[in-house]
């Protein structure tokens, strides 16, 4: 909100301030072309007297008609032009009374002291303040259907989109969205001026003018709005009238921290990108699934169906060779009076089966211990611990007894209880050792009883 403050002052016209150090007049809220001299380059972080084609320069303007970035609006972009000179403008900053026009000579000799015709690039300006304006209408828009109490946190608006931040304790419901939409869009169709006027810091209160939070101000601010929708203070550009924004989409609404929610959107010609964009998809999906758009979404729920009865049945068969890898298992179980212990390894078995085969097997073996381990992946490894309750009741605990195995193997990531667990862990080469270990602890266990 610096550049909103600078902004909202009246436009001077000198260009050097009262120590008579350099200093950038901007001009671009009412023109976006202007001559300027050239006050100082930079070439390589380092003042030179001039620069060639092809250098890559910061430039010192007496006067600017591009608007740098710091206002909730990405800068402008444009040109610097002369007689057999061309820099293109890429991005523009502001810092103290300076504005710095980062770009390219892309052909000529760029000298201190010339005189450039400074010219913004005029349809990107058009698209970045369509979606600006619009800010301030979804701003208004939130604080009419949320309630007067949301804060503002922050606001970006670009060529091709925006973005509004602000500080609400729940997230928006689908009907709350679709009414702020339309809110905005009835006020860009009823065709509200939107005055922008530099008044007092106190005629700008009376009115009702909304400052960004925690922000400081001059005696004199610059004020953006209609009586209909509101005002805030503002240094940015803006459409004239609001019809001029064209019709508004949200696109998206999400919360990027604790507290704050972020909703981007889209407005004029951006929509009809954003609206072809969906069109290439549905099209896409319409040829790949044969069928007509109307029917896509039928055809589409049709073929998740299918999806998910494969993968559950997919699932169904891995459990189903997980417990049949344990009956071939079954001949090593020990015997340890009324125990039973199974250790083995099963191969490429993914986790959840495994955890399933465990389970399953320890049914069988009524009372006594299944240790399952696995090499799912290159770099994993994968356990499964069931103890039956008689088990557990001797100190046996499997989230624990899992947990060992895993650390062993370079994990450690457990989720179970005493009776079921699983774990997972990286070095499969010490999955033999694991179960060994495994092995041996129960054996001791039971010959204690």
């Amino acid at each position: 909100m610096e550049e909103s403050r600078a902004q909202g002052q009246p436009e001077a016209a000198a260009t050097a301030d009262r120590n008579g150090e350099a200093k950038t007049v901007f001009v671009g809220h009412r023109t976006l072309a202007a001559p300027a001299q050239v006050l100082g380059i930079l070439a390589g972080g380092k003042p030179c007297a001039e620069a060639g084609a092809g250098a890559e320069v910061v430039v010192v303007l007496s006067h600017s008609p591009f608007l740098a970035e710091g206002s909730g609006q990405a800068c402008d972009q444009g040109v610097l032009a002369a007689e057999n000179l061309v820099v293109a403008v890429e991005a523009v900053r502001r810092q103290g009374a300076v504005y710095l026009h980062k770009g390219k000579v892309q052909r000529g000799e760029l000298k201190v002291g010339a005189t450039v015709q400074a010219q913004v690039n005029a349809v990107r300006r058009r698209l970045v303040q369509t979606h600006h304006s619009a800010i301030h209408l979804l701003h208004a828009a939130l604080r009419r259907v949320l309630g007067a109490e949301i804060e503002q946190r922050g606001a970006l608006a670009g060529p091709d989109r925006l973005r509004f931040e602000f500080a609400t304790p729940r997230p928006l419901g689908e009907q709350e969205v679709a009414r702020v939409e339309q809110v905005v869009n009835l006020w860009v169709l009823e065709g509200h001026p939107l005055g922008v006027e530099t008044m007092p810091a106190e005629k700008a209160r009376q009115i009702g003018a909304l400052p960004f939070p925690g922000e400081r101000y001059g005696e004199q601010v610059r004020v953006v709005g209609a009586p209909e929708i509101g005002f805030e203070l503002c240094g940015g550009t803006h459409v004239s009238n609001t019809v001029e924004i064209g019709p508004f989409k949200i696109v998206g609404e999400s919360e990027p921290e604790a507290g704050v929610r972020r909703i981007e959107a889209v407005a004029g010609l951006a929509v009809l990108d954003y609206l072809r964009a969906h069109e290439q998809i549905t099209r896409v999906l319409s040829t790949q699934f044969q069928a007509p758009l109307a029917q896509l979404p039928e055809r589409l729920g049709a073929v998740l169906s299918q999806a998910q009865r494969a993968i559950s049945q997919v699932e169904g068969l891995k459990v189903a060779l997980a417990l049949a890898r344990c009956e071939a298992c079954l001949g090593e179980v020990e015997q340890y009076g009324q125990y039973r212990v199974l250790v083995a390894d099963l191969g490429d078995t993914e986790p959840a089966a495994l955890a399933a085969a465990a389970e399953g097997t320890l049914s069988k073996l009524s009372e006594g211990t299944v240790v399952l381990g696995s090499t799912p992946g290159a770099d994993a490894v994968a356990f499964a611990v069931a103890f039956s309750p008689k088990a557990v009741g001797l100190g046996l605990n499997a989230g624990q007894f899992a947990a060992a195995l895993a650390q062993l193997t370079g994990g450690g990531d457990t989720q179970g209880n005493a009776q079921i667990a699983q774990a997972g862990g990286r070095q499969p080469t010490r999955l033999k050792a694991a179960l060994d270990l495994a092995f041996a602890k129960l054996y001791d266990t039971f010959n204690d009883t």
